[in-house]
């Protein structure tokens, strides 16, 4: 348990690795985190964990493998470059653009005009149910209020013939 604590923040300062590195190492179990009677995640780190840490800058403890293959430039003629950096903005063609990325950008304002139009379509769509909707719930509703206006003009008749005596109700 040789090292001392250090909240993340300072360790991510002391070491310079992100603070989310720090917590996936902590989780890796390659360090050892303790939570504080605060509540807050500490590191324990010892003189070799903040050598490993700072060994690269990036708080990794292996440098990473550069990658091996790099794309190359497309083959334009030295000429052509510039001529597409003026005429670009004057036609709206993002500059350095070639006749595919030129189809797919087309392909692509297409798609999202289709996009629109299908959107404004079912937004009409749901308008039109909506106010479908609407209509029926006013229409039961009103049949509803006129249920409950005969329900109570029945309640009503019912109660005045019970107000009666007896014999005046016998009579009828």
């Amino acid at each position: 348990m040789d090292g001392k604590l250090y909240l993340l923040t300072e360790a991510a300062e002391l070491t310079g690795a992100t603070v989310e590195a720090l917590r996936q190492r902590i989780k890796r179990r390659k360090l050892q985190g303790v939570r504080g009677n605060d509540g807050r995640l500490r590191v324990r780190l010892g003189t070799a964990d903040i050598a490993a840490l700072t060994a690269t800058g990036r708080g990794e403890s292996t440098p990473t493998k550069p990658t091996e293959h790099t794309p190359e430039p497309s083959p334009e003629r030295p000429v052509e470059r510039p001529v597409n950096a003026l005429v670009a903005p004057l036609t709206g063609q993002p500059v350095g653009a070639d006749a595919g990325e030129l189809r797919h950008l087309a392909e692509i304002g297409r798609l999202q005009s289709l996009h629109a139009a299908e959107i404004g379509r079912l937004i009409d769509q749901v308008a039109a149910e909506r106010s479908l909707w609407l209509e029926r719930v006013d229409a039961a509703e009103l049949r509803a209020e006129r249920v409950e206006n005969k329900l109570d003009q029945v309640l009503n008749e019912l109660l005045a013939d019970r107000r009666r005596p007896w014999w005046a109700r016998w009579r009828r």
